[in-house]
């Protein structure tokens, strides 16, 4: 787990603009560093050079040694036989099977990481190689000798890599705070990303970033740049993509012994290190079966959880994550937070996040890695990805009752809808049913019905239908309903809390590993009957939940609420005084053409005085504000 940036230019740039932009990752490897450069000659061949002085070309990296602790894994890594040089972020879990694979085809390694095991394998098999990679990465590869840069990045996104072009240069990196260090960099607004922020707090499934002129490289892909012309558009071409496949005709406990053997599969492989290895554990299913999977596979495992407890008793889940720590010897810590907490630590939480975030939970998070690295944790286990491949959400309710409605199966959908309505009474069934029987394009329209009115009276609206329209809420992808719904919250919600806790982690120096997320994990998930997935009774995660039985708790596994990692929001607010006001009308705020000030005011108040119910939109205007004012934003 490390920091990666780099820069292509048409002309010669000091070394110094690329160390700043690694200094800025620091933080996502304090263990070692490095930068590799080439200038192009006058025959118009690449050569290496000294990497303080000016170069056409420039990789950097910092180093989190988590396999092979010694000076044998530093990067820039270099093949000696070909001068092929990697910069790397992240980890292949299965490295060993692809290194004897590689060993019987001829190759050394003078290393025991998986760094030079993924070297070795784009020597071996170039473009090839990246379905055989199991793990998270965003890599770049500089090839001299055949004037080349290629770019990739994991199959869900689970690392990060940002790219920004312009006439004449191209950067890379881990994270917007390092192509920010670049001082030729500008920091302007990106209309369409800020709506889809304010409407529903969603930041990361878009090309675009906040910052307008950075982007997001697309996940599952690589990207082969011509060192020669930087600035050019490349083709992304995709290594995996969330298809939704052919439902298999398979029992119902069959399916939760190929679910249990796959789940356990991953994590063992997971739990590959050379450093101590912890696990998050809120007291939910998924992140309760991680560690019980965990001390199953490693009996011996010296295992230690970390938790967030609320003070609210309403999002407390204290008891559920005792009974884990009871069934498995953990030993158990714990992280408490008081309101003036998060008005201390919030513009380093900003900063360390780059773009605006959806909920106070982001900061309960960023304390538990605290307490891991205090701890002498240096790899976590997290149960993120289950929900959004094995339907744990309510809002993918709608959805099963319309597989339902759509197979003729009226009895089955009149037990469904009851059990919904008992369980879930706020839910917006009818509709939500309606639009996903309709097909995408009439979900696309209501959500983006509910964006325009639920924006409030803080958000001057006409600011955006000027600028980018409506940006449309994302697409929805064809296919049965169920999973259909499934791939949305895949590609549309999952790649912002992947971004929180890869931030979250990286700036506490420790490796968040999510082995719920693998391909194999993924493509058995969506190949199962929805009624696998989402039981009869409308219980979610239902072959997840027969799969674990044995393995976590019986009480942990029949929980039918659903807390998601909550944090006593509004009490915390409230309990900051005016602080809030301070933000939503100072001169931060006023600065901001998308905002009202006196609307954002007059909702805050409403809102606290408890005249109009708590949601998250006074939250995004605070945290927006801060974020332009800290980022020094543009916005005209």
């Amino acid at each position: 787990m490390c920091g990666i940036a780099g820069l292509v230019t048409s002309e010669p740039v000091p070394g110094t603009t690329l160390a700043a932009m690694r200094d800025a990752l620091g933080h996502r490897g304090p263990d070692d560093r490095g930068l590799a450069a080439w200038r192009r000659n006058p025959a118009g061949a690449w050569q290496a050079c000294a990497d303080d002085g000016p170069a056409h070309v420039q990789v950097a990296h910092t180093r989190l040694a988590i396999l092979d602790l010694s000076p044998a894994g530093h990067q820039p890594m270099r093949d000696p036989s070909t001068g092929t040089t990697l910069v790397y972020n992240g980890e292949v879990y299965n490295y060993r099977e692809l290194r004897d694979q590689l060993v019987s085809k001829g190759h050394r390694f003078a290393s025991s990481s998986d760094s030079e095991v993924v070297l070795a394998a784009w020597r071996e098999w170039g473009t090839a190689m990246f379905p055989r990679l199991v793990g998270m990465f965003a890599l770049a590869i500089v090839d001299p000798d055949a004037g080349r840069l290629v770019l990739a990045r994991d199959f869900a996104g689970i690392k990060p890599l940002f790219v920004a072009r312009r006439q004449g240069r191209l950067a890379f990196a881990s994270e917007i705070k390092a192509l920010l260090a670049d001082p030729t960099q500008e920091r302007r607004a990106e209309p369409a990303a800020i709506w889809h922020y304010l409407a529903a707090g969603l930041t990361d499934h878009l090309p675009t970033t906040c910052f307008a002129g950075i982007e997001r490289f697309p996940p599952g892909s690589y990207a082969i740049v011509d060192l020669t012309r930087p600035e050019a558009g490349w083709q992304t071409t995709a290594f995996w993509q969330p298809v939704i496949r052919p439902v298999r005709d398979i029992p119902f406990a069959q399916a939760a012994r190929e679910v249990r053997d796959c789940f356990l599969d991953s994590v063992r492989l997971h739990l590959r290190s050379d450093v101590p290895v912890g696990a998050a554990l809120s007291g939910g299913i998924d992140s309760s079966a991680v560690v019980c999977a965990m001390r199953m596979i490693e009996p011996g495992l010296d295992l230690h959880t970390f938790s967030y407890v609320a003070d609210d008793p309403a999002v407390n889940e204290e008891r559920w994550a005792d009974l884990v720590v009871a069934h498995t010897g953990a030993q158990h810590h714990r992280v408490r937070i008081r309101a003036e907490e998060l008005r201390d630590g919030i513009d380093d939480l900003i900063r360390q996040q780059d773009e605006p975030f959806g909920s106070t939970s982001i900061f309960a998070q960023r304390r538990v890695f605290e307490a891991a690295r205090a701890s002498g944790i240096r790899v976590m286990l997290d149960g993120q990805g289950a929900d959004e491949i094995l339907a744990g959400y309510s809002m993918h309710l709608p959805a099963r009752l319309a597989d339902c409605l759509r197979a003729g199966r009226l009895g089955e959908a009149a037990r469904l809808a009851v059990a919904i309505r008992r369980r879930h009474p706020g839910l917006p069934m009818l509709t939500g049913t309606a639009a996903q029987l309709a097909g995408g394009g009439s979900a696309e329209r209501l959500r983006g019905w509910r964006w325009r009115r639920r924006t409030g009276r803080g958000v001057v609206q006409e600011w955006f239908r000027t600028r980018c329209g409506w940006p449309p809420p994302p697409a929805q992808h064809g296919g049965p309903p169920l999973v259909r719904d499934l791939r949305r919250s895949f590609t549309v919600t999952l790649p912002t809390l992947l971004r929180y806790e890869d931030r979250n982690a990286m700036a506490c120096s420790i490796e968040s590993r999510v082995p719920f997320l693998t391909p194999a994990m993924v493509d058995l998930a969506w190949s199962l009957p929805a009624g696998h997935l989402v039981a009869r009774d409308a219980t979610g995660k239902s072959v997840f939940r027969a799969a674990m039985r044995g393995i976590v708790p019986d009480a942990i596994l029949d929980r039918r609420d659903k807390i998601s990692f909550a944090t006593p929001e509004l009490a915390w607010l409230r309990g900051l005084g005016d602080w809030p006001e301070q933000i939503l009308c100072g001169p931060a705020a006023h600065a901001i053409p998308c905002l009202d000030a006196a609307g954002m005011l007059a909702e805050w108040r409403a809102v606290r005085e408890g005249a109009v119910a708590f949601d998250w939109r006074v939250w995004r205007w605070i945290n927006l504000v801060r974020w332009s004012e800290l980022h020094g934003v543009r916005w005209d």
